[in-house]
C-alpha cells in the first residue's frame, strides 16, 4: 500500500483523483488501517462504515450506481480523511496482454491526427506498472490520467480505440486498467490456483524449477556470449537468461499485476497476445 504515518487509513494507488467507477454493479472499495479501526466510505449519498481487520484490512461494497461524472469519494479514519476527486461512474475494462496490447498509440496509423483529436475527459487510463512478484500483490503503481493529447501517445493503441468506441456509442465514462508487458507467456500471468488445477500445466513449475536451477550457470556465461556477438562472432544480441525477476515466471505477472484489481468492480477485460 501507499507509504504513510501508522496511524493514517490507506489506500490502493488505483483509488485516486480521475478514477472511475463500474457503473450499475456493486463496488468494492478497500485498504489499510490499525488493526480494528473503524473506517467510513462516502460516495454519492451514500455513507458506509466498517473496521479493519486483524491484518489491518478492510473492505467496503458501494450500492449500484448509474454512470455520471464528477464525483467526490471520502475515506475517513480516526486520523485522516482521504478525499478522492473527480471520480466518474461508468464502463471499466482491464486491457492486458503481450506487446499487441502495449503498442502505443503514437506508434499506430494515423498517430499525429489521432493524439491531436485524443481530448476525452471521460476516458481515463490506470497504466499498472511492470511488476513481477511472488505473492499476490495488494498494490501497484500507477495514476489515472484522463485522455488528452499530452498524455494519450503513451496509452495502448488498442485499449484507446476500444475506449473510444464505447465512450462514443454508449456516452458514458470509460476506465481502462492497463496491464501488459510484450514478450510473456500466459502462464505469467495466470494464478497459483488456476495451474495447479490442471494437470497439464503443472508442468510450468517443473519447467520454472528447471530454469532458475540452469540460472547461475547460464547468468555466469551471459558476459561472455555478449562480448562475442560485439566481436562479430554471433548474428543476434543474446538475452539475458531468465532469473528469478523475470517475467517469464510462472504467476509472476498475475501476483504483480491482476492481484490488485482482482475484486475492482469491472464489465469485462480484453486480451491481445500475438
Amino acid at each position: 500500500m501507499v507509504a504513510a504515518a501508522v496511524a493514517e487509513v490507506r489506500l490502493p494507488n488505483f483509488f485516486a483523483d480521475n478514477m472511475v467507477l463500474q457503473r450499475d454493479l456493486p463496488c468494492p472499495v478497500w485498504g489499510e488501517a490499525i488493526p480494528g479501526e473503524t473506517v467510513t466510505v462516502s460516495f454519492r449519498g451514500q455513507t458506509m462504515s466498517t473496521q479493519a481487520d486483524d491484518a489491518g484490512q478492510w473492505r467496503i461494497t458501494l450500492a449500484p450506481t448509474a454512470a455520471g461524472t464528477p464525483f467526490e469519494l471520502k475515506v475517513a479514519g480516526a486520523a485522516n480523511t482521504i478525499t478522492i476527486q473527480n471520480v466518474a461512474v461508468g464502463e471499466v475494462w482491464v486491457a492486458s496482454g503481450q506487446s499487441n496490447m502495449g503498442w502505443p498509440l503514437r506508434l499506430s496509423n494515423d498517430a499525429e491526427k489521432e493524439i491531436a483529436a485524443s481530448t476525452f475527459p471521460g476516458i481515463r487510463f490506470f497504466q499498472a506498472a511492470k511488476t513481477v512478484a511472488l505473492t499476490p500483490q495488494l498494490n501497484v503503481k500507477g495514476a489515472w490520467k484522463a485522455s488528452a493529447p499530452a498524455v494519450s501517445g503513451d496509452f495502448s493503441g488498442v485499449a484507446y480505440f476500444f475506449a473510444r468506441h464505447l465512450h462514443q456509442k454508449l456516452g458514458v465514462p470509460v476506465g481502462i486498467l492497463q496491464t501488459e508487458w510484450g514478450g510473456t507467456p500466459a502462464e505469467a500471468w495466470t494464478s497459483a490456483g488456476a495451474l495447479a488445477a490442471d494437470p497439464a500445466l503443472r508442468q510450468a513449475f517443473v519447467d520454472w524449477a528447471n530454469t532458475l536451477a540452469a540460472f547461475p550457470r547460464e547468468n555466469a556465461k551471459y558476459p561472455y556470449k555478449v562480448k562475442d556477438f560485439e566481436q562479430g562472432k554471433r548474428k543476434h544480441r543474446p538475452s539475458p537468461p531468465n532469473g528469478p525477476d523475470s517475467p517469464q515466471m510462472p504467476i509472476g505477472l498475475y501476483n504483480g499485476m491482476v492481484a490488485p484489481f482482482v475484486t475492482y468492480a469491472i464489465r469485462g477485460a480484453i486480451w491481445y497476445q500475438g
